[in-house]
């Protein structure tokens, strides 16, 4: 995981990447697990958390409340967990 905050002229400049380094536990090779964190992981909510951390981080330096609670949060990204998903299973994979 990496979080990047810097200042450039006359704005921040914010990113966060999230990568698992060492693949999906109980996946075998060439399968696509339904979570990140493999089958049965609470995946939305720990998404959910981390946009909702974000909005926090972003109230801190702005002044600006968040837009969204973790219950919206977490309805969100289980839709579009699952639409990401869908499109990696049809997406056709070479080596």
């Amino acid at each position: 995981m990496r979080l990047e905050l810097w200042k450039d002229e006359d704005q921040t400049v914010f990113t966060f990447l999230d990568t698992w380094a060492e693949g999906i536990r109980g996946v075998g090779e060439g399968e696509v697990a339904s979570q990140p964190g493999g089958p049965g992981t609470p995946w939305p909510g720990v998404a959910a958390g981390w946009h909702e951390m974000i909005d926090r981080l972003e109230s801190v330096a702005t002044g600006r409340s968040a837009q969204h609670g973790i219950s919206e949060l977490c309805d969100f990204y289980v839709g579009y967990l699952s639409a990401l998903y869908r499109w990696q299973r049809s997406v056709q994979r070479v080596s």
